[in-house]
């Protein structure tokens, strides 16, 4: 116990000073920094409570990996939290802090499991200019948080590595004599280098130099990403945008400099054509280029992506919506060993519609060689003095993967259906309460990550229940 409170002592005592900052207390900073014009903290706490099924433990490899008869039904309370610092040294100049503890990292955010594992990491650490050389233009040196998201729901389908593992994870499955699986693996990464935006009326482009979206000691561990975007802004409500990417790394063979992933990608969410409410999106994407060498023989890239949606939002109260989408990303289609074609999307995705298939916390993160009907839906309502501040939503998904998964002998391609609910209660401005259930149906892949029909452990079918509390200032 006295561990874990001398572990958070020093994020006590900066919050109480900037606490006293926030209420008109005079903080003092050097002499010659004198002209620092505001100091602005804010941060939040997530708590949650998560109980997953046996079959779902094993193939996240919580108690043994993709063995189900290792792990076993269980609930954790997971805890992560954050604390910004804004430091505004001009009108036009920002250095932004950001500590939290980094919730994919073993078990760091399970409360109860170590109180000294709950380790403070600094997340965002950038410095921001703004009208440099034009008015127009902004520049971000340090950590970058840029994410391409064209329907601006942070939900992005190639590029966040804020918040994705490596891109070359999605290889694993595609390498000769693997079996086309998803990897499967769950981090947060830290883009470092600098974000330059240019914004003018509709017109917006970003060009994001990431020399260390990973820094794994040598050069044949790094990962680096280059990228160019440009979002043009039809109307109020309705965008366009293209962009193109270029990722380097250490390649299947291990070896620095041997990779160069390129992607191409277009998008557009419409609103309000026709139907109030109504919007339509869609993205598409193309990958090419070589990533990596196996023996003395090139791997060649070819995987793609899209999706196409609908969506209709209601007036009122009630606030009703529904929405349908297909989301594509393509597998591998040879898994033999002398195949060094990876045609297996590769991304640094954000795509969490399906609780246990597709979330990197509650499930699977099943993130490439998957197809999916997904059809989602809620309202909102009022609940005691409040108004609208209870909202309910429903998802069901019809999933199979895009390339046959091999297991010995077998392949199998079904990944099942699943349906999610999502009850969350807004408390107050700051404090909301949410509860969610979702479950797994017919996923032979499922049972073959746990070890096929002949283990009796092994299971088609999955659930997870979560309770938790979220809150911010």
């Amino acid at each position: 116990m006295k561990k874990a409170v001398f572990a958070i002592m020093p994020l006590f005592v900066f919050a109480m000073a900037m606490s006293a900052f926030a209420q008109g207390n005079k903080v003092d900073t050097e002499a010659k920094n004198a002209e620092t014009v505001k100091l602005t903290i804010s941060g939040g706490l997530d708590l949650d409570w998560v109980w997953r099924d046996r079959a779902l433990n094993a193939t996240r490899g919580v108690f043994g990996t993709y063995d189900a008869g290792e792990s076993r039904s269980e609930g954790l309370i997971h805890g992560q939290f954050h604390i910004r610092l804004d430091a505004d040294l001009s009108e036009k100049v920002r250095v932004t802090l950001v500590l939290d503890n980094k919730r994919f990292d073993g078990n760091s955010d399970v409360l109860g499991d170590n109180p000294e594992g709950l380790g403070v990491a600094v997340r965002q650490a950038n410095i921001t200019m703004s009208e440099v050389f034009d008015k127009a233009v902004t520049l971000s040196v340090g950590t970058s948080n840029w994410t391409y998201d064209v329907r601006g729901g942070n939900s992005a389908m190639f590029w966040d590595p804020a918040h994705s593992a490596t891109i070359i994870s999605n290889r694993a499955g595609s390498l000769p004599g693997g079996n086309g699986a998803s990897s499967m693996t769950q981090d947060e990464l830290q883009p470092v280098g600098v974000t330059l935006t240019y914004n003018r009326e509709n017109l917006q482009f970003v060009l994001a130099i990431l020399p260390a979206i990973i820094e794994g000691g040598s050069a044949a561990h790094d990962e680096a990403g280059y990228v160019a975007s440009l979002m043009y802004d039809i109307s109020k409500t309705s965008r366009v945008g293209v962009i193109v990417a270029l990722t380097s790394d250490s390649g299947l063979g291990g070896t620095a400099g041997d990779s160069g992933l390129y992607t191409v990608g277009i998008g557009a969410s419409v609103k309000d054509i026709g139907v109030k409410g109504l919007e339509l999106f869609g993205e598409a994407y193309f990958q090419g280029g070589k990533v990596g060498t196996l023996g003395t023989t090139s791997a060649d890239a070819g995987g793609y992506a899209f999706e196409l949606g609908v969506k209709w939002v209601g007036e009122g109260d009630l606030m009703p919506w529904i929405e349908g989408k297909f989301t594509y990303y393509s597998g591998d289609k040879d898994q033999t060993a002398t195949d060094t074609d990876v045609d297996a999307f590769m991304s640094y995705e954000h795509h969490d519609d399906l609780m246990i298939l597709q979330s990197d916390f509650y499930g699977m993160n099943w993130n490439t060689n998957i197809l999916a009907f997904i059809i989602s839906g809620g309202a909102s309502f009022s609940v005691g003095s409040g108004k609208s501040n209870l909202h309910l939503k429903g998802v069901v998904g019809i999933t199979k993967t895009a390339q046959d998964v091999t297991f010995g002998i077998n392949t199998e391609d079904k990944l099942g259906n699943e349906f999610d609910a999502v009850l969350t209660y807004d408390y107050s401005k700051q404090v909301t309460v949410d509860a969610g259930a979702a479950f797994l149906f017919g996923s032979k892949i499922l049972e073959s990550l746990g070890g096929g029909s002949t283990n009796d452990n092994a299971d088609q079918s999955s659930m997870l229940f979560t309770i938790g509390v979220n809150a911010k200032f």
